[in-house]
């Protein structure tokens, strides 16, 4: 093998070596985006927690002495959308308690169970928190 030759091979393997580095490069940026990525979720998921418990709080309070049953109390918590919220004698009593609030109340709370909802199926989480597209990241949360 002549000079030239071992110099073209060697140029050959230098480039392949650079292009290789430029590639890692790439990679640990794109994994820096993703320990990014990773923070502002936790972030979300620790705002989504509270915000949960909140409003598991406020129905607590507001159905106390309205539902005398267990059961029902706890159904009721756990989908403030369900059927039983629709029950005549619970809601009468709601809407005593919560007079002219009654409506903004309704509006607020189903409002806000659409919400969760959309971003639940967005995230591609079921009910029960379970993560079912794990492969699929909506457009709207790509963030860098």
């Amino acid at each position: 093998m002549s000079g030239i030759e071992v110099a073209g091979i060697a140029l050959a393997v230098f480039t392949i070596v650079v292009n290789g580095l430029g590639r890692m490069t790439e990679g640990i940026q794109t994994m820096k985006h993703w320990k990014k990525y990773k923070r502002e979720l936790e972030k979300y998921a620790s705002r989504l927690d509270t915000a949960s418990t909140t409003c598991s709080q406020i129905l607590t309070l507001l159905l106390n002495d309205i539902v005398p049953s267990d059961d029902d109390f706890e159904s009721m918590i756990a989908e403030p959308l369900g059927p039983l919220w629709k029950t005549p004698v619970y809601e009468e009593r709601l809407r005593d308690r919560l007079d002219q609030s009654y409506k903004p109340y309704l509006r607020t709370i189903q409002t806000l169970a659409e919400d969760v909802k959309e971003l639940r199926k967005k995230l591609g989480i079921d009910a029960s928190g379970a993560v079912y597209r794990p492969w699929v990241l909506p457009q709207s949360l790509i963030l860098c």
